[in-house]
């Protein structure tokens, strides 16, 4: 790989190789785990309180049976994101159930042990499994190897159920040795630290984490068996089959084991829904959805995802479950589970349609031409604020747009659902101290102010423009695609990065254009263009705090952010600068933007650029691109390290996690722990979930 950029700094002498300096060599250097966080901040669930009680007995009993359905479904998510990751979820559940603390930090051995234990645990039911969205797994190390193997062996139950399937499953998930694997996946800083491989061709398959494919399937195999006429759907996870042939392996109520218990769970509660359905379209959703999870045929998904769409806004308990986003699959062809419930919020809601309604508007002044989407008359994308009750996935969301299917955007719609926090959030004084650090640390000194007080709405106009304009926008050329093809699917690696940058540029670029004043988002045009500098000074911090807290360039939407900084260097529209007004070095690196115009520019370019490269299928332009401007090895240059390391001072690199909590059949919110106390909610953690004689009164 030959990096883009080389930066030197003649008056200072500062020399950043491969960041990018023109002659580095790539190195294959093996990925670095996370440590696992000292201190987390619980959220409380006060919140779920409040939305929760604005439902009436109808809709309470609709969330409730939507709620009991997700959670179902997150068994298959866990085993999505590893092979033994539901055999440790039973280990950390057990170990922390109230008879049993005692025995667990006796096997621990220390104080400090048993507190990095609690926030393993802590960081692995939020993950769904081991893994961040960044995809690098959490690792212990002070908690010992021989004290992890006791931990298995003690806490890990005979599950005869877990180990049907085939051969190849019950040998790597189920006998002696995979004891001994799960161990390595706990300690082990060299053992499986991806969740998917880095390399586009996936030669790294066979040696990372993720469990979409079987174990010693290899990428060249994938490949050559996609080549060769093999199909994977939204709901496969790849097998090989008794004929020593990859096959697609439908995720449905027939499947044995785990999976198929849960979707039969996750059905059984669908259908209790169906009686509490607010429209007829939800109602249609929710019957080919059971469809679909029952019988595996993709069209039933779509046929529900249709019926969504069509759900405009007349269903206060909005929900979307299934296999849908394709980011933990390095050929971005399998789903993730996935299931939100939110409840709309009509207040702010009414402002994001009015956006909504101008998306012919906003099309007309792409800068991609022949690639101009035309809508139907009349029609407006839904854009939806909502509250999330429930949010299950790979990763935390501002919000989100569906479904992918491209050909149901194109001739019927797509849905945008934005996240509204409760303004109690946004005001805690806890938070707005971890945004201060994260801006004195990421952001030259004259700027923090300005963009402390402004940045929390610069960041929802980000997500209303990326959600509402960005990802619906655009066409492309049906020639190059087969029927109902989708185009991120098609291209493979790294086309969901491609797509969420597009999103994101499309943002940048219309940020302060007259119409946002027009339908009411900014007073006047000052006040727009003073939103849209802040918006682009947060850009730069939010990418060195998510380069520090994720440690890799690998997440699809960092690594778009990661491609369009360094447009923005060649182009001069930003700059490395001293935060303090010292001397620059590694210790005192920002970003900082030097002329706001040029950003501007840069943007609208690079989204033309992007969008044409999705429109014409420029699988090889769209390869070359990500290696010259976004390559993953940069994550090992000094530069970035130094962010690394000055991050994990701060509290925002700790994270967080949920208090946990379960509405009853009454639409009571049951919280369970205390909030002040660590080893309380982790007594509890999922126990509520799966483990309901613990918690008998929350279902009552």
């Amino acid at each position: 790989m030959v990096p883009v950029l080389s930066i030197v700094s003649v008056g200072l002498g500062i020399f950043v190789a491969g960041f990018l300096g023109i002659g580095s060599v790539a190195r294959a250097a093996l990925p670095k785990p996370l440590p696992v966080p000292s201190e987390i901040r619980i959220v409380p669930s006060s919140s779920r309180t409040e939305i929760a009680g604005v439902l009436s007995s109808n809709q309470k009993h609709l969330a409730y049976h939507l709620l009991r359905a997700g959670d179902a479904g997150r068994t298959i998510l866990f085993h999505q994101n590893h092979r033994h990751a539901l055999r440790l979820k039973e280990v950390l559940e057990n170990a922390f159930e109230k008879e049993a603390v005692a025995r667990t930090r006796e096997i621990v051995g220390t104080a400090e042990a048993f507190n990095e234990l609690l926030h393993y645990g802590a960081k692995f039911f939020e993950n769904n499994g081991p893994y961040e969205p960044a995809n690098r797994k959490f690792v212990l190390t002070k908690v010992t190897p021989q004290a992890a193997q006791q931990l298995v062996e003690e806490f890990s139950e005979p599950d005869a159920n877990r180990c049907r399937g085939s051969q190849a499953e019950v040998t790597s998930t189920c006998t002696d040795s995979a004891l001994n694997e799960i161990v390595r996946l706990m300690t082990d800083e060299s053992f499986e630290v991806q969740r998917l491989p880095e390399t586009p061709d996936g030669d790294e398959l066979a040696s990372t984490g993720g469990n979409l494919y079987e174990k010693q399937i290899t990428g060249a195999e994938v490949k050559e068996w996609l080549e060769n006429g093999g199909t994977i759907d939204l709901n496969c996870r790849v097998v090989r089959a008794t004929d020593a042939e990859l096959a697609c392996q439908k995720q449905t109520t027939r499947t044995p084991g785990p999976v198929g218990d849960a979707l039969r769970r996750v059905v059984r509660h669908l259908a209790l829904a169906l009686g509490y359905s607010e429209t007829e379209h939800q109602k249609n959703q929710i019957i080919y959805l059971i469809r679909y999870l029952e019988e595996g045929n993709e069209e039933d998904f779509r046929l529900s995802s249709i019926e969504w769409v069509k759900d405009r806004g007349n269903s206060v308990v909005d929900f979307m479950m299934g296999f849908v986003e394709v980011y933990e699959d390095y050929n971005a062809r399998m789903g993730s589970w996935e299931s939100y419930v939110q409840i709309l919020d009509p207040k702010t809601t009414e402002i994001s349609l009015k956006l909504a309604k101008n998306a012919q508007y906003f099309e007309e002044k792409m800068p991609y031409g022949e690639f101009r989407k035309k809508f139907p008359p009349e029609y407006s994308p839904p854009a939806l604020v909502a509250y999330y009750l429930q949010e299950i996935s790979s990763m935390r969301t501002a919000g989100y747009n569906l479904p992918n299917y491209d050909d149901i955007r194109r001739d019927v719609g797509f849905k945008n659902i934005i996240r509204q926090d409760p303004l109690s959030l946004e005001q805690d004084p806890i938070v707005r101290d971890e945004r201060r650090q994260m801006y004195q640390e990421f952001l030259v000194a004259s700027k923090v102010d300005e963009v402390l007080e402004l940045g929390p709405r610069a960041k929802k106009l980000k997500t209303l423009l990326h959600e509402v304009i960005g990802h619906g926008s655009g066409t492309y050329d049906v020639t190059k695609y087969g029927d109902k093809e989708d185009p991120v699917s098609a291209m493979g690696s790294p086309a969901s990065s491609l797509e969420e940058q597009r999103a994101d540029l499309t943002a940048l670029v219309f940020g302060a254009d007259a119409k946002l004043v027009e339908v009411g988002i900014f007073k006047d045009q000052a006040e727009a263009d003073q939103i849209l500098r802040v918006l682009y000074d947060d850009y730069m911090a939010d990418f060195l705090r998510n380069l520090a807290k994720n440690r890799s360039f690998a997440q699809s939407h960092h690594r778009g952010r990661w491609l369009f900084i360094n447009k923005l260097l060649e182009a001069g529209a930003i700059e490395w600068a001293a935060k303090d007004g010292e001397q620059i070095s590694d210790r005192n690196r920002v970003l900082n933007v030097k002329d706001y115009a040029l950003f501007h520019a840069t943007a609208l370019k690079t989204l033309e650029d992007l969008q044409r490269i999705k429109a014409s299928r420029g699988e090889t332009e769209m390869r070359e691109l990500f290696a010259k401007y976004a390559p993953l090895d940069a994550i090992n240059e000094p530069w970035a390290q130094a962010i690394i390391e000055r991050g994990a001072k701060l509290r925002m690199s700790n994270g967080t996690v949920e208090q946990p909590w379960k509405m009853n059949r009454k639409g009571v919110v049951k919280v369970f722990g205390d909030s002040s106390s660590m080893e309380s909610i982790a007594t509890f953690w999922n126990a509520c979930l799966y483990k309901p004689h613990l918690c008998r009164e929350a279902s009552e």
